[in-house]
């Protein structure tokens, strides 16, 4: 993560709460997400560059759109149970719980002091109430990143076209929301550049999850999807046929099974994974809304320069 961005995301959390222990779980937490390579505060400053924008306060939204992204990490591995080397996987989860918070609290609250614009993003991204403060906005993109959040926990996506509409809400969201952040202080008014911009940012937020959701199913360790008995659209794909061509993923999935006896049965679930065709079907899906995607952003009316970086840090960045 860029320097600047991790110094003010500490910056950001320096004496605004007074319980020692919980300044020092923040900035842990800070530190330890300084060490990924995070794109989430590029794509707000590539947006608001390639929109024209000149904000001097840019890299502290970009900050917060860090922030907002560590609570909700957080929140999810707390919720999934994994990443468990992570310090909020170490601590008390009730600590963990209480930081995630006070990360989402120091967001709004900073968003809260800034003035909205009359050209704001969030007019065509969550109505005509977002125009009223960028806290605003982003809080409609939040609400409906976790109504796919609950979705995913409530493991409701039984069908492709159940799974990419829980995507596009969970994930498809969160990247609309770094973009709208980029874009909320960027001057640009015109809607059909708006448009394609939230067009882009949803397509690009599904594919990066299917390609995730793909990574992680070739794992088969405690992470794996399959051992959470997660549907992916990888895993429902090799759920359509498991009955008659992989009876133990089929027992497992109708509770038949233990994890341990599940994983007695790794070459040969490992080997139906290979042969069922669900990683090539996955990775057709992702290209498709890949090239998608291109089309939106290509679109976009502005700097061809930060156009180009902004594709790097997302399209680029894709398997």
């Amino acid at each position: 993560m860029n320097p600047t961005i991790v110094q003010l995301m500490l910056e950001l959390m320096e004496n605004r709460f007074s319980e020692p222990s919980l300044s020092a779980h923040l900035a842990s937490f800070i530190r330890e997400k300084a060490r990924e390579d995070s794109r989430w505060a590029d794509i707000t400053r590539f947006t608001h560059y390639l929109l024209g924008g000149s904000d001097p306060h840019i890299e502290r939204l970009a900050a917060l759109t860090e922030v907002i992204v560590l609570a909700l990490d957080i929140v999810d591995d707390l919720q999934d149970q994994d990443n468990t080397g992570k310090p909020w996987m170490t601590c008390p989860p009730a600590l963990a719980l209480n930081a995630a918070v006070a990360l989402l609290v120091t967001a709004l609250s900073e968003l809260a002091t800034l003035p909205a614009q009359a050209d704001m993003l969030g007019r065509s991204a969550a109505g005509p109430i977002a125009a009223v403060l960028p806290a605003v906005g982003v809080g409609a993109h939040l609400s409906r990143a976790l109504c796919g959040q609950q979705k995913d926990l409530l493991d409701r996506a039984d069908s492709e076209s159940a799974y990419l509409d829980m995507t596009r809400e969970k994930s498809g969201s969160l990247i609309r929301l770094a973009c709208f952040l980029g874009s909320a202080t960027s001057g640009c008014a015109d809607a059909a550049t708006l448009q394609a911009l939230e067009q882009f940012a949803e397509l690009f937020g599904v594919a990066a999850q299917i390609a995730n959701d793909l990574q992680d199913l070739r794992r088969y360790d405690l992470k794996n999807d399959l051992l959470a008995r997660k549907r992916t659209l990888p895993i429902l794909f090799l759920l359509q046929e498991s009955k008659t061509q992989c009876a133990p993923l089929h027992d497992f999935y109708e509770h038949r099974l233990t994890a341990e006896q599940f994983l007695a049965y790794k070459p040969d679930v490992l080997r139906y994974i290979e042969q069922s065709g669900c990683i090539e079907y996955a990775q057709i899906v992702v290209g498709l809304l890949k090239d998608q995607a291109e089309t939106a952003l290509a679109a976009i009316d502005g700097d061809c320069f930060w156009k180009s970086e902004l594709r790097k840090v997302t399209l680029g960045a894709l398997a």
